[in-house]
């Protein structure tokens, strides 16, 4: 019997061979995005609560005000006893430079950290001792996963690394923590010994019902001259707020939505076609259980195709493509593959579940029909309304991800302008940052030579060094760019100075706010540097430092700066000059973080690029999606009225005409899905105006996304409808 019905099964999925590629494909991009969203939402929200001492843990901030961070020493803490408080652990995350034997330089995410650490987040030691950590400086514990990475730089038990010019011994291995710990993306698997109290500090107590214990005993010390009164929390009780891992999750549930709605529509239109077939099994003796398998192996098949074709592009696509990204992009995408495949798995059993539903479902509703209306019986009135739901939702999620791609450009173009406001884009396109850290800050102390190199392209027209720093006049807080004579020429400033001699311009805003009475002619800098204000410039903070107020002022000797800024000659040609620059630069970074070229307008809108380009992918996955979607419902609907549109023909139809037949039903569609996009669209942009402030005003953040929109279900359903148009009336009535 099972082997009849996938005969059957495997025969109509041949026959319908288009719907079923759909499906697979719909279903693995839908299962593929969701995965991925979902795993760093989970990531992002998780924090230690997989911590066997998760409940015990604890942290001091202030009194009411569990979201505010109160700095104190342990020696604070040494007040409040043994008995209830079992270690505090203090640490900070960043990155290192590790050398290998071969004198290859890795950045490598890094840990400094108390031995406490490791009583209160307990790792599992593999190989070891964990006895000597913080007891000697040269002690380090690294992990599996950096034993694996780094195996050919002799990386065991005992043996010596150089970390940061430091030789350290490896007195431990453990397993490496899950990602998401202590609320990072990040794995942290090298952890150096560090005697200093900064950074984060967490608390083991011994029960959680000692937190009262403690902050009685909080309250006996004294606490004079900190921001407030501090309190013992529970991390468990902590107020979690959702941010970027809630719209992370639900941009992935959008695409999975998408997929399995165009899915269950062809799945449900499948069993609706067939409703003919199935009454003649069941006048033949066929039983209900059979006709539910005969539907049921079909989804079984797809879905099982779908899961495979996931699971593969998951273990293969995914890591190569996070490979390809820049370091620091890199490492904040770290991504565990077998947690990820496990959970693809079990989300395909979800929907496998799901599907169960909807055949038995189905099952049911044909056969009260077929008991009603007989052999002859097939859907009638409203047989398109799956559909068109279906399609209709698949228009709405695809319109928002375009207004939020066309939004969030604009915000950037608004960003850069706001910025530098006297330089076009192709004028920061020209302008490469060159970041001068490297290691043991070698690029520094090579600066003269590299500049001079630099300076000798021809396709380089200026070079500058530039510093970035802050500052306080009065009560404001001042950006301070210090820069060398060339970055005035980059930026368009204006100057009022002779050569050599000191300077300070000052953004608008200083001069009418802070400086409204000229109350002052200088900008003093560290005390011990004076500068003559020589006038104004037009280069302002970038929006997340929360000010108005810059000032540009000389670079001095003896300082080491942030960046080199080079200017390409206008007609240069980008592709060699960006080549150059990345053989000069690339041997001061470290081997797998190498130099990716940043121009000034990417620096600008940085983190709005990022926001931009997973908005892209979202909209291109929909919109495929989508013409997937279009495309098989267009060709159902012109293979079906291939009759009805030769009578049209014989009786004097038009093309035109019959483009109208097939394309009204789309053209309604889109209009409503459009309808409803508009002010949803506008309410969210309203909603987010404290993060993105979207101009919702600006005729162009509508109508380009409408025009896209428009665009692909045009190209997509021209080609069937002008196919079945040219087909001869003659043809198509012998056939039937």
């Amino acid at each position: 019997m099972i082997k009849h019905l996938l005969t059957i099964t495997l025969r109509n999925m041949t026959k319908q061979k288009v719907r079923s590629i759909i499906s697979i494909l719909c279903i693995t991009a839908g299962l593929l995005c969701f995965s991925v969203c979902h795993y760093y939402s989970t990531i992002m929200s998780r924090g230690n609560k997989f911590l066997d001492t998760y409940e015990r843990m604890a942290v001091i901030r202030g009194k009411n005000h569990p979201n505010m961070y109160i700095g104190f020493s342990p020696d604070k803490i040494k007040g409040l006893g043994n008995e209830e408080i079992l270690g505090m652990a203090f640490f900070t995350n960043g990155t290192t430079n590790f050398e290998t034997q071969s004198d290859a330089v890795y950045r490598v995410s890094t840990t400094f950290c108390n031995h406490d650490y490791f009583l209160v987040f307990p790792p599992k030691l593999i190989e070891g001792s964990l006895k000597d950590f913080d007891k000697r400086p040269d002690i380090i514990v690294v992990t599996r996963n950096f034993i694996r990475k780094y195996a050919d730089a002799g990386t065991t038990i005992g043996s010596s690394v150089t970390i940061n010019k430091k030789v350290y011994t490896i007195g431990a291995i453990i397993e490496s923590y899950p990602a998401g710990m202590n609320n990072y993306i990040t794995s942290y698997d090298l952890f150096v010994p560090s005697p200093e109290s900064y950074g984060d500090k967490i608390l083991l107590l011994r029960n959680p019902s000692d937190i009262e214990t403690v902050n009685k005993r909080l309250a006996l010390l004294d606490w004079e001259g900190y921001r407030a009164e501090p309190q013992c929390y529970l991390m468990s009780q902590l107020p979690h707020r959702a941010g970027m891992e809630l719209y992370i999750s639900i941009i992935g549930l959008i695409i999975l939505i998408v997929a399995l709605t165009n899915y269950f529509s062809f799945s449900i239109s499948s069993f609706v076609n067939r409703t003919r077939e199935i009454t003649l099994r069941q006048c033949l003796g066929g039983k209900s259980n059979n006709i539910f398998g005969l539907l049921f192996i079909e989804q079984f098949i797809i879905l099982t195709f779908s899961c495979i074709l996931t699971l593969a592009l998951s273990e293969s696509l995914l890591p190569a493509f996070i490979n390809s990204l820049s370091y620091d992009i890199r490492r904040e995408l770290e991504i565990d593959i077998p947690f990820l495949l496990a959970s693809e798995l079990k989300y395909t059993v979800l929907i496998l579940g799901a599907s169960f539903l909807l055949c038995y479902v189905s099952v049911t509703r044909i056969i009260r029909h077929i008991h009603r209306k007989g052999l002859s019986g097939r859907a009638g009135r409203g047989k398109h309304l799956l559909r068109n739901i279906s399609l209709g939702s698949q228009f709405f999620f695809s319109f928002l991800f375009l207004f939020g791609i066309a939004g969030i450009y604009m915000q950037m173009q608004s960003y850069s302008s706001s910025t530098t406001p006297l330089l076009t884009d192709d004028e920061k396109e020209n302008l490469i940052i060159i970041p001068t850290y490297s290691y043991d800050n070698k690029l520094n102390k090579e600066l003269t030579e590299v500049c001079d190199y630099f300076r000798a392209k021809s396709w380089c027209e200026s070079l500058s060094l530039f510093c970035f720093n802050t500052m306080n006049i009065g009560k404001k807080y001042v950006i301070v760019h210090q820069v060398t004579e060339e970055y005035l020429n980059q930026m368009k400033i204006e100057k009022h100075h002779k050569p050599g001699e000191k300077f300070a311009y000052i953004t608008p805003t200083v001069d009418t706010e802070i400086r409204s009475d000229s109350s002052f002619q200088t900008i003093r800098f560290r005390e011990e540097l004076e500068y003559p204000i020589k006038g104004q410039c037009q280069v302002f903070p970038q929006p997340q430092y929360g000010t108005s107020y810059l000032t540009v002022l000389p670079f001095e000797k003896g300082y080491e700066p942030d960046n080199i800024i080079l200017q390409l000659k206008e007609g240069a040609n980008r592709k060699q000059a960006l080549q150059e620059i990345k053989e000069k630069i690339n041997p001061y970074y470290p081997a797998n973080a190498t130099y990716e070229a940043t121009t000034l307008y990417d620096n600008q809108v940085e983190g709005l690029n990022v926001l931009r380009n997973l908005f892209i992918v979202c909209a291109i996955i929909s919109l495929l999606i989508t013409i997937l979607g279009i495309y098989h419902s267009i060709q159902i609907d012109t293979e079906r009225r291939q009759k009805e549109v030769a009578i049209r023909k014989v009786n004097g139809a038009h093309i035109s005409d019959i483009y109208w037949l097939f394309g009204k039903s789309y053209v309604m569609l889109y209009l409503v899905a459009m309808i409803l996009a508009v002010p949803i669209c506008l309410f969210l942009m309203i909603m987010a105006d404290s993060m993105i402030k979207f101009d919702y005003r600006h005729p162009m953040l509508w109508s380009i996304p409408m025009l896209v929109a428009a665009m692909v279900i045009l190209l997509t359903i021209s080609w069937r409808i002008y196919r079945i148009a040219r087909i001869n009336p003659a043809e198509i009535i012998k056939n039937e």
